[in-house]
């Protein structure tokens, strides 16, 4: 079972022409084995805080379009041990880095798409004295809202994501891959 939430906090601004959005997002919640394995325990606390800056780079208000590139850098400061099977932090740096394109496609129609891809760091500090590396992951996703009133929307979507291939103490795991559709609403 788990519980996260994050606390955010956006600042827009415009530097040097560019209208930029640095953020700070910090992970907290709990995780809770119970029942058949409740023997992996619990873990509670603060994740690995995380530091992005939106980059907008094209706008144009007539066709209701824009394009921006969002660099996030996580940091490995959440609660961890080796010694936990459960952990909120994952106790290494990585680097994403998402591109995304929304527009309007007709009057209440609007398509956004986006892709990311993620670089990990070691964690040399994992059970069994050994490390863990991790390929480069990607994610793909594309998503098509209809706009109820200026505030709420209807949405539907679909993604493909592909975690990169683990190697931990040695052993090499493939990557996890996921395809998602969801339908849904936004307030």
């Amino acid at each position: 079972k788990s519980d996260i939430g994050i606390a955010r906090y956006v600042h827009y601004m415009d530097v040097a022409g560019i209208h930029i959005a640095p953020q700070i997002l910090i992970p907290f919640g709990r995780l809770d084995a119970g029942k058949d394995i409740s023997i992996l325990g619990k873990a509670n606390g603060i994740g690995d805080i995380i530091l992005a800056n939106t980059f907008f780079l094209y706008h144009d208000a007539n066709s209701k379009s824009t394009f921006g590139i969002t660099p996030y850098l996580y940091l490995p400061t959440g609660q961890y041990s080796k010694n936990n099977a459960l952990n909120i932090g994952e106790n290494r740096v990585k680097l994403a880095l998402q591109g995304a394109y929304t527009t309007q496609l007709i009057d209440r129609v609007n398509w956004d798409i986006a892709g990311d891809f993620t670089l990990y760091g070691k964690n040399e500090d994992v059970a069994g004295d050994g490390s863990l590396k991790q390929d480069i992951g990607f994610q793909v996703q594309t998503n098509l809202r209809y706009r109820l009133t200026d505030m709420t929307d209807l949405r539907a979507g679909i993604s493909y994501s592909d975690a990169g291939d683990t190697e931990l103490n040695g052993m090499t795991t493939k990557a996890t891959q996921q395809s998602k559709f969801w339908i849904g609403t936004g307030i």
